[in-house]
């Protein structure tokens, strides 16, 4: 018994399918590499922006922030970090220069003073015992501007923290 069927719908439904599946890939391909291509401008726009606050911080405008886009997502988490840590840098810096200001002002006098102190000992007389009382407090004077610079590098130590080990609790 020898049975024949026409196969031309298996072949055209079979056609239809293999272009369908063409089709959709041709599709989902297009689809990926839009939205890689849109997430990748977005990504790229997010690190621009990092790197063009850094470039500023960099030529010294500490009042930079990264802008945070309020999504909340890793490079919102990033920004806000990034910010903290240069809110911390601009009032370490600030502390830095009024450490730097008061070392300033309280070295000033007594180096004026020490100052004066040797041009009126060269404008005067030549006399040998007086040179050695204003050698004497002028090394007296040199100590005790010692003792001030010292003094103020312990405290500066201190508000740094580096020294905080040496602390000890004291009962007031």
């Amino acid at each position: 018994l020898l049975v024949g069927r026409n196969l031309r719908d298996a072949r055209l439904f079979r056609l239809r399918i293999t272009n369908t599946m063409g089709w959709a890939a041709l599709i989902t391909l297009g689809l990926g590499v839009i939205g890689g291509l849109l997430m990748t401008r977005n990504m790229l726009r997010k690190v621009d922006a990092v790197n063009r606050t850094s470039t500023q911080i960099i030529h010294g405008d500490l009042t930079k922030r990264v802008p945070v886009s309020g999504t909340g997502d890793e490079f919102d988490q990033l920004a806000q970090n990034l910010n903290a840590m240069l809110d911390q840098i601009e009032r370490l810096m600030a502390g830095m220069r009024q450490v730097a200001d008061n070392i300033a002002h309280d070295l000033r006098t007594p180096l004026s003073r020490l100052r004066a102190r040797l041009e009126v000992t060269l404008l005067e007389k030549p006399d040998e015992a007086r040179y050695a009382d204003v050698l004497r407090e002028t090394i007296g004077e040199a100590d005790h501007l010692l003792s001030t610079f010292n003094a103020l590098l312990s405290i500066a130590e201190a508000e740094a923290g580096s020294r905080r080990d040496n602390f000890e609790p004291a009962d007031l």
